[in-house]
């Protein structure tokens, strides 16, 4: 694989949390170390079906990988039994990882809430390119449409008219260049939680179809320029939400979110 490919992993794997069910040790723990090598931030791994239920239940996941056959709860009615249960796990990307691979145990498992299924044995960089598209397929649908009120999207005394292109901080209007104010409608969409670089220059620079050399860059200068033009404002806000954009290790850049300030 190029260092293109292990950088792109790398950027959609950092920081994640995974669930992996599978009581063969000498199938988890390479796997395990090529999640970790990709920056994984935690690898919970559990050898029952049962087990893995009520870890879904308690935990919310990035990515659930789960074998077909273990003690007790098979990983199919493992994985039904999460998506029935409603809980912060319910909705997360599953992949079935198992020696059951014939076209009609594919069909179940498919039918039955995967959204991958990866016969054994499986090369542990193919798994992960496969974990890395289900993690960018979630990014790309999380947050999709802005959440509007009267075509506006607020944050406390932070309000953008996305159609009219305008920002105003406490009512102030913002001067923004036009990349700087598409960074600002993404980061006003997750307020409160990290986006990566990559999934900025996706959203913001949609008509590259790959990430160009000095991309990063490119997401640098316009963050710069964002913060810059709210410096001046950053006083109207108490000084735990300063400033307000951080950056989050491993993980990109954060708006805080000013919800609980009411805006003037």
């Amino acid at each position: 694989m190029t260092n293109a490919g292990e950088a792109a992993f790398g950027r959609l794997l950092s920081g994640r949390t995974i669930l992996l069910l599978e009581d063969e040790e000498a199938f988890a723990a390479p796997i395990c170390a090529a999640l970790n090598g990709f920056g994984v931030a935690r690898v919970d791994r559990v050898q029952r079906g049962e087990e893995a239920c009520a870890a879904a239940a308690a935990s919310r996941y990035d990515v659930l990988l789960l074998d077909r056959l273990n003690p007790g709860l098979d990983g199919l009615e493992a994985l039904r039994a999460i998506r029935e249960g409603g809980g912060p796990s319910a909705r997360t990307p599953a992949l079935l990882v198992t020696s059951v691979g014939d076209e009609r145990a594919r069909i179940d498992g498919l039918a039955g809430g995967a959204d991958d299924y990866v016969p054994k044995p499986v090369n542990e960089i193919e798994l992960v390119a496969r974990i890395a598209a289900q993690l960018r397929r979630a990014d790309w649908r999380e947050d999709a449409t802005p959440p509007a009120r009267d075509g506006h999207l607020i944050n406390g005394p932070l309000s953008v008219s996305v159609a009219e292109r305008v920002a105003t901080m406490s009512g102030a209007p913002l001067t923004l260049q036009a990349k700087s104010f598409d960074l600002l409608v993404q980061l006003m969409i997750a307020k409160g939680r990290p986006l990566t670089k990559s999934m900025l220059f996706e959203r913001c620079w949609p008509h590259w179809s790959f990430l160009p050399e000095g991309w990063e860059a490119t997401i640098y200068k316009g963050i710069d320029r964002l913060r810059l033009a709210l410096a001046p404002h950053e006083r109207d806000v108490p000084a735990q939400f300063q400033p307000l954009i951080v950056n989050v290790r491993a993980q990109g850049y954060m708006l805080r979110d000013l919800s609980a300030l009411v805006a003037e």
